[in-house]
């Protein structure tokens, strides 16, 4: 990265730190982005926060997603070659709108929605049509979404049919518990140090343990796999905030 590249991130992103932008914030763009286009059958995306999990459990926008019937389709690690397409359209964006050329944010955000305007509604992409002339069904797209109406779209049973095809590895630790989603459930001591197999029971809304024999060992039950928990981005256990000392 040069330095004048550098100091534009830095004058128009000051954190530069993308993996911190909040869930809820994502949760919210993609909430608008389907009201403009409709809900997608399929959203390719990488291995980072918020997408991907630093456990081997489903992030909490895949859990949402799925609710709505979105599917996410995960890249592998390190082969932006399984993306090239967005990866190109990005280069090309920044070719496009020149973001060191931008007095403020505000002329960057105006530079990129009407780039990707041109790119999509006048640009002869595709046998001399722009985009938007040869997919007209972008237009109508009959999987429409309204952030009001959500709660009639989101459906809990596609996510549980999802989870229960899955099966998860756990070693207990010194006191007999296991981690699921930040939150340390009780298996038993004499399974102390041994890997332990972990998957959902939809029905019962339960973990069900068991050892490698196939024994069920214990059923706690999974009360954050729920439309509420699931749609509030709230599945995910969180230390409660300190007060600051003096504050």
């Amino acid at each position: 990265m040069n330095t004048a590249e550098r100091s534009w991130r830095v004058l128009f992103f000051p954190h530069y730190v993308f993996e911190s932008v909040p869930v809820e914030a994502v949760q919210q763009n993609l909430r608008r982005i389907f009201t403009d286009w409709g809900l997608p059958r399929f959203l390719r995306v990488d291995n980072g926060q918020p997408w991907g999990s630093r456990s081997d459990l489903p992030s909490q926008l895949t859990l949402w997603l799925l609710g709505l019937g979105v599917e996410g389709m995960h890249n592998r690690p390190y082969h932006p070659t399984e993306n090239a397409r967005v990866e190109r359209s990005h280069s090309t964006m920044k070719a496009w709108v020149e973001p060191q050329r931008c007095a403020n944010l505000a002329a960057l955000q105006q530079r990129l929605e009407e780039a990707a305007r041109l790119q999509r509604e006048v640009y002869p992409a595709i046998g001399g049509c722009s985009r938007s002339q040869a997919y007209t069904q972008l237009a109508t797209n009959p999987r429409r979404y309204q952030p009001q109406q959500e709660s009639q779209q989101w459906r809990i049973e596609r996510v549980l049919a999802y989870l229960r095809c899955q099966r998860w590895v756990r070693k207990v630790d010194a006191g007999g518990r296991i981690s699921l989603f930040n939150r340390n459930y009780f298996v038993t001591r004499r399974q102390a140090g041994q890997r332990v197999y972990v998957r959902v029971d939809p029905e019962q809304a339960a973990w069900v343990v068991e050892n490698p024999q196939g024994q069920v060992l214990a059923r706690p039950a999974c009360p954050q796999l729920c439309a509420r928990s699931i749609c509030q981005l709230e599945v995910l256990y969180r230390e409660p905030s300190r007060p600051r000392r003096g504050a």
